[in-house]
């Protein structure tokens, strides 16, 4: 009789390399972060949970909230299922709205991602990004500055014309009560990152290991 094999949550191809057999009455499901695990493979890209999906989702666990209040939570977590889910369980064990949650989410991201429970998941989102971070720059030497430059860009995307030449950062007066001194580690900060980015192979490098882990998508 025929088999079925599942690999979920693939994150190196090497890894199912000569262990699944070409000419077999075995079927094989794999889940993958990355972009592409073998020829001999159908591969169907999954995307983010849509408005609606996510709607219908919050809807079953946040009962009676608000579609207003619905759109505001998919929006922080930009469709994430796993942010989506995590944040709706913090509000039901909280007792807050998701108007609530977001705000405090707003204020300390860090802190709320490492907070709440998903169920069959075994770690927070903060912590299963950690991961995917410690293991990308394990792989590429310039996955950390790539992701540095998203973290100071967040939550827009990374124009792809900011490595097209060497960063030029202006003083302007904007009115913030931040005086030169405390403004230089932050510039030099992100001119470190940005430098080395200007290589495109070093782009490269960084977003296929980014991409390996999830942690990018690029449009």
């Amino acid at each position: 009789p025929g088999l079925l094999i599942i690999v979920d949550g693939l994150t190196d191809p090497a890894v199912v390399e000569g262990v699944v057999a070409r000419l077999s009455r075995t079927r094989v499901i794999i889940t993958a972060t990355c972009a592409h695990v073998d020829d001999a493979f159908q591969h169907i890209a999954v995307d983010g949970l849509t408005t609606a999906e996510a709607a219908a989702y919050l809807r079953q666990v946040l009962l009676g909230t608000p579609d207003n209040e619905l759109e505001t939570m998919f929006n922080a977590f930009s469709g994430h299922p796993l942010g989506l889910a995590q944040g709706a369980n913090y509000c039901r064990a909280a007792g807050l709205s998701p108007g609530e949650y977001v705000e405090r989410f707003l204020k300390v991201p860090a802190r709320m991602l490492a907070l709440g429970h998903v169920p069959g998941h075994p770690v927070p989102v903060r912590t299963a990004i950690e991961a995917g971070l410690t293991a990308a720059a394990a792989q590429s030497q310039y996955a950390s500055s790539l992701a540095n430059v998203m973290a100071w860009l967040a939550p827009d995307p990374v124009p792809g014309w900011l490595f097209d030449g060497p960063l030029i950062i202006l003083e302007r007066d904007d009115g913030l009560d931040r005086s030169r001194s405390d403004a230089e580690p932050i510039l030099a900060a992100a001119l470190r990152d940005a430098t080395p980015l200007a290589d495109s192979l070093n782009r490269d490098s960084a977003i296929i290991s980014l991409r390996q882990y999830g942690l990018l998508e690029r449009t």
